[in-house]
């Protein structure tokens, strides 16, 4: 049989197209599967469950305080977002955090059971949805797990629904899912489309794969239609306009892209880098893995090798032309979905390489079970990094409470240790912080200069809180000023 045959070996006997019902997965399978994939998660996060870690303005979505995203459904076109803000609920934090990596969890390990097919054994879609789980844009992600709930809730729905469903029903549920879960993050719908293009039990074509790619285009355009619209009646523009805050640098010559182009180059290389836990070692027998099972499945199944780098294209096309065009930074938690190709496609070589007898399947397992067992060892020392700041910041909270009045900080945040750990980014990440834990007033003088006052110079080394008349003083250490000034 050539290797771009229609069929693959051993897909379902009775399949005439690939619109017809695919292997619906018993839900024994998938719930087990998920339940263990959320078991895995909750062990390699355990440090940041009874008090999670939030990055930046996370804490508006954890506290329902929808006026500060506002500006993200114009900017960035976020409306399911923000109508989660709108709820007037206020749940702990813990149980927010629990139930995200549920849903991550869910994601994933349908995900595994439809890209490893119905032959496929209990331990390789373990390892896959392991892989999977374990990502590094999808630890990096999982710090706005309040703002994402919703979405990640939207994305575990369809994955678990596409391993109930005919492969007809599951792509034409995309011009449903892709247009919701692109108001909740930019590059959901590309984990969709990868899913469908990971399918293992089909039959696929060129006429196959143009119909997917065509739906998801569609999809696509209808959900910019969308938020274009509801941009346009809410605030009288349509379209998105980049917030100046991402300093975007558009491209309006051939020197201006050509830089663009450059940014784009290290942008690239520094997402594979961190996806490697910033260790180059992990990161080139990342690639090297991944380029292994390309070749294996080149030579055993072409039209996998074509679908999942027909994903992997769109997903780096839509990103790299954004990029070329505004001259944003790239975010490495944009690139979940190349993370999941590369899962995808080892376990598939993997599975590949054993139906064909070939000497590869062993090193591919091995290579598999090798990055899962890093990201096993690395994720939990990653969230045990941010630990540091949560406990600094609960003593803080602890004198604080006993005090009365607001709480003036004056100093740099991030000349504390801990705050360097867990690579905050803004003053807001303490005074939000402050605010989830105690409930009073904060005003970080580095923030609005204009409302402290003249307070008397502190060289400290440590954190110092002073009680006032009215009011209390969190005197920080002052940053060193660099050589260069």
């Amino acid at each position: 049989m050539s290797s771009m045959d229609s069929t693959r070996p051993g897909v379902i006997a009775g399949r005439s197209d690939a619109w017809g019902a695919s292997a619906i997965a018993p839900m024994s399978r998938v719930l087990g599967t998920i339940g263990v994939t959320y078991l895995l998660l909750l062990l390699v996060s355990a440090t940041n469950l009874a008090d999670p870690f939030l990055r930046n303005d996370d804490y508006l979505a954890l506290l329902a305080l929808p006026d500060g995203f506002y500006s993200k459904t114009l900017h960035e076109g976020r409306w399911l977002n923000y109508w989660w803000h709108l709820r007037g609920i206020v749940t702990p934090a813990w149980l927010n955090f629990a139930l995200y990596q549920l849903f991550w969890a869910a994601f994933c390990g349908a995900t595994a059971i439809i890209a490893c097919g119905r032959g496929a054994t209990w331990r390789t879609v373990l390892t896959l949805s392991g892989l999977l789980a374990l990502s590094v844009p999808a630890l990096l992600i999982s710090l706005w797990f309040n703002t994402l709930l919703p979405g990640i809730a939207i994305l575990a729905l369809y994955a678990v629904l596409a391993t109930q469903v005919s492969q007809r029903v599951s792509r034409l549920l995309l011009l449903i899912f892709v247009p919701i879960t692109l108001t909740a993050y930019t590059t959901y719908p590309i984990l969709l489309l990868c899913l469908c293009l990971a399918a293992r039990d089909t039959r696929r074509s060129w006429t196959d794969l143009a119909t997917v790619l065509c739906l998801f285009g569609l999809a696509f355009g209808l959900g910019i239609v969308g938020i274009y619209t509801l941009n346009l009646i809410e605030h009288g523009i349509f379209g998105i306009p980049m917030a100046e805050w991402r300093d975007p640098r558009p491209a309006t010559d051939w020197a201006s892209l050509m830089a663009n182009t450059r940014m784009l180059a290290q942008s690239m290389w520094d997402g594979a880098l961190a996806a490697g836990f910033q260790n180059t070692t992990v990161t080139v027998v990342g690639i090297a893995l991944f380029l292994g099972a390309m070749v294996v499945l080149a030579r055993t199944d072409r039209w996998s090798a074509l679908y999942l780098m027909t994903g992997l294209g769109a997903g780096l096309a839509l990103l790299s032309l954004q990029v070329l065009l505004t001259g944003i930074t790239l975010p490495h938690r944009t690139l979940g979905f190349a993370c999941m190709i590369a899962a995808i496609a080892v376990v598939r070589a993997q599975l590949e390489a054993q139906e064909h007898g070939l000497p590869s399947a062993r090193a591919l397992q091995l290579g598999a079970l090798t990055i899962l067992a890093a990201h096993a060892i690395l994720t939990p020392k990653q969230y045990a990094s941010y630990l540091p700041w949560q406990q600094e910041t609960r003593a803080m909270a602890d004198i604080l409470n006993a005090g009365h009045g607001p709480l003036y900080v004056t100093g740099d945040y991030d000349a504390l240790n801990s705050a360097r750990s867990a690579h905050l980014q803004a003053p807001q990440a303490l005074r939000l912080r402050l605010y989830h834990l105690t409930g009073r007033r904060i005003v970080v003088c580095s923030e609005t200069p204009d409302r402290c006052g003249s307070f008397a110079p502190y060289d400290g080394p440590r954190p110092h809180m002073v009680q006032g008349d009215d009011a209390m003083v969190l005197y920080l250490p002052v940053k060193a000023e660099s050589p260069d000034g």
